[in-house]
Formats: structure tokens, sequence, C-alpha cells
């Protein structure tokens, strides 16, 4: 490999490196019952907030019916982030 090739590299390594973020995320009773429960171990959602692999999710309970958050939350960690303009 070149000097300008494993230049390369490590700068994409480095660009793509990070500290690992946490998300603090609306969840609606009905879909957080099912996170709480294990029956969902997914999340589907846009990526506007540069999701990653490693990054921790904070999932609030929000009840659709009064508005707000119940108090309840549960903290899970990302294993896996489908990028593909083929289904987002």
């Amino acid at each position: 490999m070149s000097d300008k090739t494993a230049q390369g590299v490590e700068q994409m390594s480095n660009e793509q490196m990070r500290e690992a973020k946490v998300h603090e995320l609306k969840t609606w009773t009905n879909y957080f019952r099912d996170v709480l429960s294990g029956n969902k171990t997914f999340e589907v959602r846009f990526n506007d907030r540069d999701f990653r692999v490693g990054d921790t999710l904070k999932l609030r309970e929000w009840s659709v019916e009064s508005n707000s958050y119940t108090g309840r939350d549960c903290v899970r960690t990302i294993t896996y982030v489908l990028n593909s303009s083929e289904f987002c």
C-alpha cells in the first residue's frame, strides 16, 4: 500500500470514529411495552441523528393520550444500522 493510500485509510478511519452518543427518543406506550417485554428488539427510524453501532438509545415512554412522557424509560445499545436507500 502506498503512503497516500495508507494516509487515506487512516484519515477515513479517524473521520468515521467518534465517541458513542446517547440518543433520547420518544416511544409510544404500545411499542415501549413490547421493548420492555423483549418482543420488540429493533427500532425503525429515519437516521437524522447519525445513529451508529455502539450508540445508546434512551427510549422514553410517551403517552399519545396525555401528550406527555409517562416517566418510564429503558436503555438499549445499537447493534445494527441499515443504511440503504432501498428501504430508507
